[in-house]
């Protein structure tokens, strides 16, 4: 289970996240979504004890999380550079050295297959594809064997093969008891994965809601955004004047 309660973040005077309370219990895959400029990755950097909240704590299965991040907690961070002089193993040997946890060969080339990326592992990070190098960083935070999982735009600019596969292990991972939270934009891979919607604006939490009832009310979770965000009215004068002008521009043709 992840608990953040009533957190807070500021830069000098500049207020980045307000009194921010959410829970992800066990089994549950949750969906940030926001604006840009909304405080997502700071509260992501909140929730892995990257950064310090203000006000407010992070609990991770009853243990806070301060600086330094948790023992039970993955995290797979969006478009961090890899060293790609490093070969997929000596990678992962880093990884767990970093983190002080050792699992074992057997559990490693288990998590390798399952990734399909067994056949690579000896090769140089600077020949994979964007893909295997998401695999790679999710397959370094499995390594931990983690309670909770973080994840920061993990599906981003993958090829379709790929990206099933990591919806699978999410999938799996939480329903073998893990709590999950991903951070995207792509709302309409959210749906098919996550089993909560969060939504931030402005440093504030507008929307916590359960996908499966918005699925029985026939709403989609673009739907819950683009209503919650109040996008949604933008969107729709945006497309009106679009089509006036395309309009205007006929008859002027004419």
């Amino acid at each position: 289970m992840l608990d953040v309660c009533a957190v807070s973040k500021s830069y000098g005077h500049s207020a980045v996240l307000h009194d921010v309370t959410m829970t992800i219990p066990a089994g549950e895959v949750a969906a940030l979504a926001g604006p840009n400029g909304a405080g997502k990755s700071t509260l992501i950097h909140v929730v892995t004890g990257l950064v310090e909240p203000t006000a407010g704590q992070v609990i991770a299965n009853g243990v806070r999380i301060g600086a330094g991040g948790h023992t039970g907690l993955g995290f797979c961070p969006d478009d961090l550079p890899m060293p790609e002089l490093l070969t997929g193993h000596e990678y992962l040997d880093f990884a767990e050295t970093l983190h002080g946890s050792r699992v074992g060969s057997h559990h490693r080339e288990r998590l390798l297959e399952c990734l399909r990326l067994d056949d690579a592992a000896d090769r140089l990070i600077a020949t994979f594809s964007h893909g295997m190098k998401r695999k790679l960083q999710l397959l370094a935070a499995l390594l931990r064997v983690p309670s909770v999982l973080v994840l920061d735009e993990p599906l981003r600019g993958l090829d379709p093969e790929s990206a099933a596969l990591l919806r699978a292990v999410i999938h799996d991972f939480a329903a073998q008891g893990g709590a999950v939270l991903l951070s995207t934009h792509d709302l309409s891979s959210a749906q098919s994965i996550a089993t909560r919607i969060l939504v931030l604006q402005e440093g504030r939490l507008i929307l916590d809601d359960d996908v499966a009832r918005m699925n029985e009310e026939g709403r989609s979770i673009e739907d819950a955004f683009l209503d919650a965000t109040g996008i949604g009215d933008s969107v729709a004068r945006s497309s009106a004047s679009f089509i006036d002008a395309l309009a205007r521009a006929e008859r002027t043709r004419r």
